[in-house]
């Protein structure tokens, strides 16, 4: 057994029908490495105490293949062991996560050091060229596409190229952008993290759940309504676990504990969005861009709304969180030094991938 499943915090009794269960199902996977379920278990240890419980106290498995699952995102259920203990299974399809690693790594070829300096001497400038992206950044994510969309392996096809890009960053733009990566990782496990706890506040209306989304629309039928729903929510709380997470693990190691939750706050917000901002990219183009009253009538929005609608359900709710008023305010014009401050960083990275996703649709 690997030793980095044995350091989870469930039963060994557990954790070996975890792995007969997935074995039984996936046969060929037998003497295979799950590096990413052994990367998820390491960065949810790092990334606070919430990140770690998430990936500790469940068996986790990933796939990719699709000749023995249909294509899917994720499954999770509970499982019991012979010596009758009930714990959780989950079971992640690999794509959506390297998808998102992929596009991310690609984005930090934009910035290259430069030798000037802010007056005061503290903070380096930082810039890409005006060019950027160029054609080896465009086919490195028509390649990003085209393994989401078909590759039943996720090779490691052109990662000397991703990683000499890490190379040539900044050291510490690119310490910040691999951390922000592995946080969209961790992101997506926690989106369905939440869909497994639905049940749970469905029979406990008293414990409702961190935050609570509205979605009024009377063009939407009552299923489509709760489904569009229940993904906006599960984004929002996802991202709202991942900064109390985030921001524990970041106070523990200084003493300013303001600094370290706009951090937090700047840190999270961009894992979220380069994750639904990456499925928007892949909607794109099938659909272009697309608004909810476009895809209220295509099938394949029945479950998910469109990503343009999960990215303003979120912004909002991250509005609020750091400003403590209603998003109504937003519109109305009404900010803080904080929010300025994570809707720039945010903002930033946006512009980035817009440009690559630019260039990569303009040369299609």
């Amino acid at each position: 057994m690997n030793d980095t499943v044995t350091k989870s915090n469930l039963r060994q009794c557990c954790i070996d029908a975890g792995e007969a269960y997935f074995l039984k199902r996936f046969p060929m996977e037998l003497g295979t490495e799950d590096f990413l379920r052994d990367h998820l278990l390491q960065i949810g240890r790092r990334w606070g105490p919430i990140t770690q419980a998430a990936t500790q106290g469940i068996f986790l498995r990933t796939v990719s293949r699709e000749d023995t699952l249909p294509y899917f995102n994720a499954e999770m259920r509970y499982l019991r062991c012979p010596q009758g203990h009930v714990f959780p299974f989950a079971l992640l399809g690999r794509r959506i996560y390297y998808l998102v690693w992929r596009i991310h790594m690609i984005c930090l070829s934009f910035f290259q050091e430069s030798s000037r300096r802010s007056e005061a001497g503290t903070n380096a400038s930082f810039s890409g060229p005006a060019d950027w992206p160029g054609p080896e950044q465009v086919e490195q994510l028509k390649l990003a596409l085209r393994m989401y969309r078909y590759d039943p392996f996720l090779s490691n096809e052109d990662f000397e190229d991703l990683y000499r890009w890490s190379l040539k960053a900044p050291s510490d733009l690119a310490l910040q952008h691999m951390s922000v990566s592995e946080l969209a990782l961790l992101f997506i496990l926690l989106h369905e993290v939440q869909h497994a706890m639905e049940p749970f506040h469905e029979l406990n209306p008293d414990a409702p759940p961190m935050v609570r989304i509205e979605l009024e629309s009377e063009e939407l039928g009552k299923k489509q309504q709760k489904n569009w729903l229940s993904e906006m929510q599960a984004d929002c709380n996802a991202w709202f676990m991942l900064l109390i997470s985030v921001t524990s693990a970041m106070q523990e190691k200084t003493s300013m504990p303001e600094e370290s939750r706009i951090a937090a706050l700047s840190m999270s917000a961009q894992a979220a969005d380069v994750v639904l901002h990456s499925l928007e990219f892949v909607e794109r183009q099938d659909y272009g861009r697309i608004d909810k009253e476009t895809a209220r009538s295509i099938p394949a929005f029945l479950t998910h709304p469109p990503c343009d609608l999960r990215r303003k359900a979120l912004s909002y709710t991250s509005y609020q969180q750091v400003t403590g008023l209603p998003y109504t305010k937003l519109f109305e014009g009404h900010s803080t030094k904080q929010w300025q401050q994570i809707a720039q960083d945010c903002g930033s990275q946006i512009t980035i991938r817009e440009r690559l996703y630019s260039a990569a649709e303009a040369s299609r």
